[in-house]
């Protein structure tokens, strides 16, 4: 058998990952080219200088943004495992520090150095270092120099900072009284300028046209530091219309990459939040999915537990899955060995018949072969070719029934119309098929037992009832409807030499082959017992005696009595055994209950009973089968059994044992009725 035919198989929605955002950075490059042309051409076109408390917003803008930004470069670039991020993170927490420290000692802002009584040279080295720094982290980010070096230059480029702040770095004068820029400070800023250039070149190489908003954004943010500084060295000197220009793109700089970041998160924690309320209604729905599938299996486990002959495990399995599939037809099969065939058991949806009881050879089913799920209608019509419907079979699903490695059936389910078969229903029906198999193994040996035992036991029972002609005698054994094993039930007549009767009738507290063979044990061994002396008490004692030397696996209990058909005297003795019932004629009814524990106790002596019957008198002998029922008390069982006799009557003995049958209708175990009745006595 080939292997399932995956085409149209459908399976439960499956976990995706959170795709990446994506950004496109030619775009977004050549937007802020265009923006920053627009706003430096607008700026520089008048004598724009903005108001004293405008230019102290334009100056603290920038480190405000750039701590803004500082939080998510540091954290994303850890989560999401991106060392350029990282490492521009380090270049802006260094320019941070300068800028921030050259914003207390500006002089619009802090007039005569701040706190620190920065001078002019000092505020130019700190504007340098930061765009130094954040240049610098960028080309160590792209070029993925070890992480191990990042917190070292973090800290000496803050320690610069610092000193430059202090003016404790040597340099030559770089702002005149007049603010103009010295030439080695245009030197500096255009050597910047390329490094700035630099930087975001590399940076998108490395990340490709279309990376993520966040790494998009420190490009954005790269380019217009580049831009910025840039129109300084154009700008020459502070407070000039291309100076302030500049200082407007330094907080762009900030801004695009502050509130870009920002912005980024929380668009990911938007999708984040969306992904997971999608995530939890699939686990909702897949969870609710399997329970649903483990119900079901749940269900037909129960059933199958129920299940007595394998005709029943295959109605149960067919139903079952013509239903969950919503099929219109299941049909199941096993396997026979002789001649070799697959025979079909049972069908549910009255369509699929196969042509004849014979589908296909057995041996064309191995250990190893998968189930099929077929959608191809060419593969369909081969497998199913002969077969009365299987022309309009659309969609197939044929699955094994398996003990371990053995097939001991076929599970077929059949659509007309076209579909695929999903993952649940493919898990679900496997499911059923695994129970099943077990469960049809097992009834199939039960079956094969139950047959054995009752072709035991009524080889063990006699084949017929001796002819007396004084008395009527009747007896009749029924197996269980509902069991897979027969009992112990038995009972024997025999006429003893001096043509007197011998009843016995017995329970083996046990089912199958051993209950069969112990009985019939037992029958064969009062025969002999009976042969030197019919005494009901002394036959059970001596049986008592005999079976407890020998060690009775099993309870057993007997009823014996000894019948005078010219007379009608009875001698009757028991085992533990149900009580005897004497009918009369009238309808009124004796329980005859002489004392004796069950056979194989060795519990003492046997008392025997003594009475005579009259013309039209019955003895009534029976197993426990007949009566009991979970749900009533001994004394209520038997008064049933008794008001059961005034019903039918003892006037047509012959046909009493059956008549008691049909009112009880015992079920689940196994019965044995034997009644005697007299015609005539002689006096």
């Amino acid at each position: 058998m080939s292997a399932p035919v995956e085409e149209g198989v459908r399976s439960l929605p499956r976990r995706a990952p959170l795709s990446a955002l994506s950004f496109n950075v030619a775009a977004a490059l050549s937007a802020t080219v265009l923006a920053g042309a627009v706003l430096v051409a607008a700026l520089a076109a008048g004598t724009w200088r903005p108001e004293p408390l405008l230019s102290i917003t334009l100056f603290a803008a920038a480190p405000l943004c750039a701590a803004m930004a500082l939080p998510v470069l540091v954290v994303r670039g850890r989560v999401e495992n991106l060392p350029a991020v990282r490492w521009l993170g380090a270049g802006v927490a260094v320019s941070w520090v300068a800028l921030t420290l050259q914003l207390i000692s500006f002089p619009t802002i802090s007039p005569g150095g701040g706190p620190l009584r920065t001078n002019g040279t000092s505020s130019v080295q700190l504007y340098l270092s930061a765009h130094a720094a954040i240049f610098g982290a960028a080309l160590l980010g792209t070029m993925r120099t070890a992480d191990r070096w990042r917190p070292r230059l973090v800290v000496l480029g803050v320690l610069i900072s610092i000193a430059c702040a202090v003016n404790l770095v040597p340099a030559p004068t770089l702002l005149t009284p007049d603010q103009t820029f010295t030439t080695p400070v245009l030197a500096t800023q255009w050597l910047l300028t390329v490094l700035g250039a630099l930087a975001v070149w590399r940076w998108v190489a490395v990340s490709g046209p279309s990376p993520t908003p966040l790494i998009g954004w420190c490009g954005v943010a790269l380019m217009l530091f580049t831009y910025e500084i840039a129109l300084n060295a154009l700008a020459g000197r502070r407070y000039s219309a291309l100076w302030w220009s500049s200082l407007s793109l330094r907080v762009a700089t900030f801004a695009a990459l502050g509130f870009g970041c920002l912005f980024y998160v929380l668009r990911q924690l938007s999708r984040i939040e969306r992904y997971t309320d999608a995530e939890l209604v699939r686990s909702d729905t897949e969870l609710s999915t399997r329970a649903a599938v483990i119900d079901q299996l749940l269900v037909h486990a129960r059933r199958l537990a129920t299940s007595r002959t394998p005709a029943d495990v295959a109605r149960i399995l067919a139903d079952t899955a013509q239903q969950i599939s919503e099929a219109d037809a299941a049909l199941v099969s096993h396997l026979v060995e002789h001649p070799p065939a697959v025979v079909r058991l049972a069908a549910a949806g009255g369509w699929l018949r196969p042509s004849g009881e014979a589908l296909t050879p057995s041996g064309s089913w191995r250990s190893g072969d998968p189930p099929l799920f077929l959608t191809d209608r060419g593969r369909i019509q081969a497998l199913l070719a002969g077969r009365e419907g299987g022309a309009e079979v659309a969609a197939l699903a044929v699955l094994p029934l398996r003990v371990r490695d053995l097939v001991v059936g076929v599970l077929e389910v059949a659509h007309r119309q076209p579909r695929t078969w999903t993952t649940a229903e493919q898990e679900l029906l496997q499911g059923l098929a695994d129970q099943a198999g077990p469960a049809l193994s097992r009834a199939r040996l039960a079956e094969r037992e139950s047959e054995a035992a009752q072709t035991l036991q009524r080889s063990l029972l006699p084949r017929e009832l001796p002819h007396v002609p004084e008395a009527t005698l009747a007896a009749v054994y029924r197996p269980a409807e509902l069991g897979t094993h027969v009992g112990g039930d038995w009972y024997d007549v025999w006429t003893l030499p001096d043509r007197r009767v011998a009843l016995a009738i017995g329970d083996v507290n046990g089912k199958g082959l051993v209950a069969a063979a112990t009985s019939g044990r037992l029958r064969a061994a009062m025969r002999a017992l009976a042969a030197t002396d019919p005494s009901p008490a002394t036959v059970l004692r001596r049986l008592d005696d005999l079976e407890s030397r020998e060690g009775l696996a099993m309870i057993a209990t007997v009823t014996y009595a000894v019948l005078d058909p010219a007379t009608g005297q009875v001698h009757l003795a028991r085992a533990g055994h149900t009580p005897t019932l004497l009918v009369h004629p009238g309808r009124t009814t004796r329980v005859l209950e002489p004392d004796g524990s069950a056979i194989g106790l060795a519990a003492g002596p046997f008392a025997e009973q003594s009475l005579r019957l009259v013309p039209g008198d019955v003895l009534v002998m029976y197993t426990d089968g007949l009566i009991e029922r979970r749900t009533l008390t001994p004394d209520e069982q038997l008064d049933r059994l008794i008001e059961a006799l005034a019903l039918v009557g003892p006037e047509d003995t012959e046909h009493l044992p059956d008549a008691l049958m049909n009112h009880f209708r015992p079920l689940d175990d196994d019965v044995a009725v034997l009644v005697a009745g007299i015609e005539r006595v002689h006096r």
